[in-house]
């Protein structure tokens, strides 16, 4: 959005949403040092969101927020010192630069209207779409990227037109539609959704068209590679609890048979100690990811960071570890896996109440693996983040 149209829809909002309007929001503000590829990047933002929500009728809800993100430190990456030098070398040359410059952002997000009916909701707008009962993947999410390191972080809204009809107990149907320039190339999900004694399950079939790793399929001299597919999957959730120990699990499976298996699916399982500590595991497959290390394409790295695909590679684990010391201040330890490469970090945190409605936290992260592995190359890491309510 330009900033002339921001302007005049952010002068516009305080009539739009009425006397009614509620606000609040958070400040935050991060400082980060990492040393990657033998490079050190020392790096932060400080960062304002604004929420605004409003009720001009009784079953109308009109929301939006206003996101403001200032940059510090540094701004420009070299993006090759994310890739194994084997991989960028052949495309690159000895040069070795891909520099990538961020700049500061202003944007609303989540403008949505809500619309309750007696039958069924309808919400239209940029809104939260989050699917899936997994913390660090979810499989079935075919709208959203999570980052290893901080995998509950807020994401992005996403425009779409989305129906929830509640049926019978815990039981109801979602259907979401994110348009595109035509039918074929929007996304359409139908969920359904249930609950059965201490579960609660969901089974979707959706349609959306997505990126297609051309590069790994044969070559066909005659028909130049399809660089995006339309794709169709079924797929479900389900979350519950067996003595004590949580357990939840989800999955995406193609409908049609493709030249490249795009399957994922994921399990995990949780239980909180009578000391108070707190274990979560994850175990996730992604189908569309590369097996064998020796593989690994130039193609495969940009086509997962740039959120394109769920992992880089098939399998990986994660684990949580989280102990109260007191009512105030907390400790954890986060850490995940390439069970493909034998590539990993680990990242102790300390979490602290500061006062009502400030938390500190601190993060230090340090990786393990070959020079050429997925995590290997991010060598270590310290995160010092600082949020307060309003």
């Amino acid at each position: 959005m330009k900033s002339g149209h921001l302007i005049v829809v952010i002068s516009l909002l305080p009539m739009t949403l009425s006397a009614q309007t509620e606000f609040f929001g958070y400040f935050e503000t991060e400082q980060d040092l990492a040393r990657i590829s033998g490079q050190q990047y020392n790096y932060g933002y400080s960062k304002l969101r604004l929420d605004m929500m409003a009720y001009p009728a009784e079953s109308v809800t009109i929301g939006a927020n206003l996101n403001i993100r200032r940059l510090s430190g540094q701004k420009t990456w070299n993006m090759l010192d994310f890739l194994p030098k084997r991989i960028w070398e052949p495309v690159f040359g000895d040069s070795g630069e891909f520099p990538i410059t961020l700049a500061d952002t202003l944007y609303l997000d989540n403008v949505f209207i809500k619309l309750n009916f007696p039958l069924f909701d309808i919400t239209v707008g940029k809104q939260q779409i989050s699917l899936g009962t997994g913390y660090a993947w979810n499989p079935v999410d075919i709208f959203n990227i999570k980052e290893l390191l901080d995998p509950t972080y807020e994401q992005a809204g996403v425009t779409a037109l989305r129906m929830e009809l509640p049926l019978v107990g815990r039981s109801g149907l979602d259907l979401i539609l994110v348009p595109e320039d035509s039918w074929e190339n929007s996304a359409k999900m139908v969920q359904g959704k249930v609950g059965l004694g201490s579960f609660d399950l969901t089974a979707n079939i959706t349609e959306y068209k997505a990126p297609n790793p051309y590069w790994r399929l044969p070559i066909d001299t005659t028909t130049p590679p399809s660089t995006h597919t339309v794709r169709q999957r079924i797929g479900g959730s389900l979350v519950g609890e067996v003595l004590g120990i949580g357990i939840w699990g989800e999955g995406l499976w193609d409908l049609k048979d493709q030249p490249i298996e795009f399957d994922e699916y994921l399990i995990g399982i949780d239980h909180t100690f009578d000391f108070r500590t707190y274990l979560m595991v994850e175990y996730y497959h992604n189908g569309g990811g590369v097996a064998d290390r020796d593989s690994l394409q130039f193609s495969d790295f940009t086509y997962s960071l740039s959120g394109q695909s769920h992992s880089l590679m098939q399998d990986y684990a994660f684990v949580v570890v989280h102990h109260p010391l007191t009512d105030l201040i907390s400790l954890g330890l986060l850490g995940f896996a390439n069970l493909n490469d034998q590539s990993y970090m680990v990242a102790p945190s300390l979490e602290w109440s500061a006062f009502e409605n400030v938390n500190i936290s601190l993060l230090l992260s340090h990786a393990q693996g070959g020079k050429d592995s997925e995590f290997g190359m991010q060598e270590w890491g310290l995160r010092l983040r600082l949020r307060a309510y309003f």
